[in-house]
Formats: C-alpha cells, sequence, structure tokens
C-alpha cells in the first residue's frame, strides 16, 4: 500500500471562474447543535446557503471569510496541499460549515486507506496517507514548509482579492488579519501585511489577471442588479 499522498489536482476541482462568485458558489450549514424545536421550524432555516449567505455577521467580513475559505478551497483543488485542505476546513468549521466536498474526499480516502490497511494486517501511517509527512527522513513536514514560505503570500493573496472589490489596501489587510486571528491563527501586525502586499505582491498578481476578471465579475453583477 503506497502511504505517502502525492499533491496535485483533485479529481473534483472546478474550472470554472466564478468559483469566488459568493452569490452562486453554495455551502452546507451544520444542523442545530441542539435539535429543538419542530420539524416545521427546521424545515424554515434553509441548510444549503450562498457565499454571502454562509458566513454569519459575527464573522469580520462575511464576504471576505467566504473569499478566504473559496480561495483554500481552490488552492487545494489545484495542488492537493494538505495545509489549504485544514485552513479550509478550519474556517468553515469556525462559520458553522461543513467543509468542501474536495476536503471531505481527501479525508475519507485517507480513512479508508486507514481502514483497510488495518483490516489487511498492515501498520498504515495515517500521517502519511493524509500527506502530512515529510517526503524523505530529515525532511519537515509539508505544513510547517508551507507555513513559513506561503504564509506572506496567502495573505496578499486575500488582500488583492479584496482591493479588487475597491476595498482600501490598509482595511484589506486589517480585515485579512482579523479573519486570521478569528479562525484560531497568529497573524503579524496589519501595517506588516499591508507593506508586504505594496512592496512584494501587488505587481505579481496584477499580471496573472485575477484583478481584472474580479471586476469584470463585481461590473457585471452591478448591471445585473440594475436590470
Amino acid at each position: 500500500m503506497n502511504q505517502q499522498k502525492t499533491q496535485g489536482k483533485a479529481d473534483n476541482v472546478s474550472d470554472s471562474e466564478d468559483w469566488f462568485d459568493p452569490d452562486t458558489t453554495l455551502w452546507v450549514r451544520h444542523p442545530p447543535r441542539e435539535q429543538t424545536g419542530t420539524t416545521d421550524e427546521w424545515t424554515q432555516d434553509p441548510l444549503l446557503v450562498t457565499g454571502r449567505e454562509a458566513f454569519n455577521e459575527g464573522d469580520p467580513s462575511p464576504i471576505m471569510c467566504h473569499f478566504v475559505a473559496s480561495s483554500y478551497r481552490r488552492r487545494f483543488e489545484e495542488t492537493g496541499h494538505p495545509y489549504d485542505a485544514i485552513q479550509a476546513l478550519r474556517i468553515c468549521h469556525a462559520a458553522g460549515l461543513y467543509p468542501p466536498l474536495s476536503v471531505l474526499d481527501w479525508l475519507d480516502s485517507a480513512f479508508n486507506e486507514y481502514l483497510e490497511g488495518i483490516e489487511a494486517g498492515e501498520k498504515p501511517d495515517l500521517v502519511k496517507l493524509l500527506g502530512l509527512a515529510g517526503a524523505g527522513r530529515g525532511q519537515k513536514n509539508p505544513l510547517s514548509v508551507r507555513n513559513t514560505t506561503d504564509a506572506s503570500k496567502h495573505r496578499a493573496e486575500q488582500v488583492h482579492m479584496l482591493v479588487a472589490t475597491d476595498i482600501p489596501i490598509a482595511h484589506a489587510a486589517e480585515m485579512v488579519c482579523a479573519q486570521e486571528e478569528a479562525s484560531g491563527g497568529s497573524p503579524p501586525d496589519a501595517s506588516w501585511v499591508e507593506e508586504e502586499y505594496r512592496k512584494k505582491w501587488r505587481k505579481e498578481f496584477e499580471r496573472n489577471g485575477f484583478e481584472i476578471r474580479v471586476r469584470e465579475y463585481l461590473s457585471a453583477k452591478r448591471d445585473s442588479d440594475a436590470s
């Protein structure tokens, strides 16, 4: 049994460019932890909701949380990196949502292989099956490597996504840090995130055209709402 998972594009990755659209992306809410009330009352509270409805007002910014969770989901589906799956799961669970299906598929596959190995008399390593082990002896696990090398870039990506929606850079940096802290992280000072974005990442992101796609989407959405 091959216990070390390799990273790569997930089978169910969506090729749609509207993955960030809070009005068409669907999330599934958790059922109430204490199921009081009647069946009729439960059915009045839909569990399948859009990104705009999914993240409640207690979050630093509901739309921001949607963008961040969607970004981690998209990156996991493109690369298979467990860091993105874990971050998507953490943000969704904190918001009372089920994680994306791609994350559940990842967990299901690893757990099934683990149980199959146990039943076959083997000694499967769940850490390896989840892709959380280093590539070889003495190698750091991919989470620690990713956390130190990509954290700055990922925060900057989130800032850029918000800036593309006409939010000022300083405010976008504050929103990104507030969301990370609300999810249990330890973000740097917002002014540092702002400076990193301005000096290191902004031009790179502008070259890839993502900002143009977001602005085109927002423009089309405004036109649709006005008609």
